[in-house]
């Protein structure tokens, strides 16, 4: 609740909170009648119990906060808010909101499978806490992670399956949740707390005689690339009794109590039974397919083009809410300009919005389509157009793209045009016009 209520830059120690939050409450809050705010504290700590503490009572929630809890501790504040529009507002169904645990989640995991930066993942869950819409939670979620920035992205499919096939699974902190979930991505559940991982092809440096017949003469190239990766791991309760054994011995293994351990026994779906011997072919095979399971394991992030647009446009029209066109350095000639052509840029569709900024005057639907840049006694508009496409009878374009340059510009377009004087207005309006419905296709 103090990072969705305060916003802070990072992540507050635990003696910090108290005395944040007064200066908060002291502030904001209407101190004759505090009952409010103590009823929100009593409701946000309830969803911190059933997320930090596991005591959620609805099973399927419960197991899927336990899930991302053992991942990452810091995603509470996205969790609590995400709790809030569920419990209270009503606005996230449980299906959406268990759908947004699970992209929580395969968010945290495939970063750190590929091994991106995780130091900053509180400040990203802080952000997207305030950032998220009661309307619709779920999807300004998926567009808040969408529109994160490249440092911050969501990994894709094509990497998070070739770093599971090729990097170095046995060293990852969370080794022993992939093959879980690997293991239990079913209706049938194993409790796997009680096994170890367990290399097929073993660690030891003194591979047994069967073992170099059965890999070669590069056998020790093999198990240096090979030991480690997803296709040679598996979990066990056995790890004492596999040791280094062959592999035929390791499938077929009954213990001194007569008991059948071998992997042609196990009943755990990861295990090996199909193959007759155990090389880099099978090995990199099974890893192909482990890999391929987990992409629908830990789903990717899928986003609606127009919603992601549309937060784009709501946040451009939040920031141009702290000016108005009366900002602007508009010398008499070029006021007189510009009224002129902003009401005819207007009239050209309802869906027009219009952007005043610190230096200029952008107009967008979704993209921006003209930005109008205040000159001395002129004005110069960028287009959103490729100057070799644009039809101009008056010839008087620009390259853009010619210039190095654009003093004040905040847009990227290809065309150029100066209004000088009021016949000029019906010259750009041609491109203007080009541009708008360019954009609006």
């Amino acid at each position: 609740m103090a990072s969705s209520k305060l916003k802070p830059s990072k992540q507050f120690k635990s003696d910090q909170i108290y005395r944040q939050f007064r200066s908060y409450f002291q502030g904001t809050a209407d101190p004759t009648s505090p009952e409010g705010v103590l009823e929100e504290i009593k409701r946000f700590g309830n969803y911190y119990v059933g997320f930090s503490l596991g005591q959620e009572d609805n099973g399927k929630l419960r197991e899927a906060l336990q899930r991302l809890r053992s991942l990452v501790e810091v995603a509470s504040p996205l969790i609590l808010q995400l709790y809030d529009f569920y419990a209270r507002a009503k606005t996230l169904s449980l299906e959406q909101f268990l759908k947004a645990i699970d992209l929580i989640e395969s968010y945290v995991f495939r970063r750190g499978v590929c091994d991106m930066q995780t130091r900053s993942l509180y400040q990203i869950f802080a952000s997207l806490a305030y950032r998220i819409r009661e309307s619709e939670p779920l999807i300004s979620l998926e567009t808040g992670l969408y529109r994160q920035n490249k440092k911050r992205r969501f990994p894709n499919d094509a990497e998070f399956k070739e770093a599971l096939e090729t990097r170095d699974i046995y060293d990852m902190r969370n080794r022993h949740y992939l093959l879980d979930r690997l293991e239990n991505d079913s209706k049938e559940r194993v409790d796997t707390s009680g096994f170890t991982i367990e290399h097929v092809l073993p660690q030891n440096d003194e591979l047994r005689p069967e073992w170099k017949e059965m890999l070669g003469q590069d056998c020790r190239s093999i198990q240096e690339i090979w030991q480690h990766r997803l296709g040679n791991l598996t979990l066990t309760g056995y790890n004492s009794e596999y040791s280094d054994l062959p592999f035929q011995t390791k499938k077929t293994l009954v213990d001194t109590q007569g008991r059948q351990v071998g992997f042609d026994f196990s009943p755990l779906r990861l295990n090996i039974r199909d193959q007759n011997q155990w090389t880099s072919k099978e090995i990199e095979e099974r890893g192909r397919q482990l890999a391929t399971r987990a992409v629908s394991i830990w789903p990717p992030l899928v986003v609606n083009a127009a919603s992601v647009r549309a937060a784009e446009l709501r946040e451009l029209r939040e920031n141009a809410a702290k000016y108005t066109i009366d900002d602007l350095e508009l010398d008499h000639e070029a006021k007189s300009l510009f009224t002129d052509l902003s009401e005819q840029i207007l009239a050209l569709g309802d869906d027009i919005v219009q952007l005043p900024g610190p230096d200029t005057v952008t107009f967008r639907v979704f993209d921006f389509f003209v930005e109008i840049i205040p000159r001395k006694k002129r004005l110069t508009l960028l287009l959103n157009l490729d100057f070799d496409e644009a039809d101009d009878p008056s010839q008087q374009a620009i390259d853009a793209t010619e210039k190095a340059f654009i003093i004040h510009a905040t847009e990227a377009g290809g065309v150029l045009f100066r209004v000088s004087k009021a016949e000029d207005i019906s010259r750009a309006m041609h491109l203007i016009r080009q541009a708008y419905e360019r954009v609006s296709e």
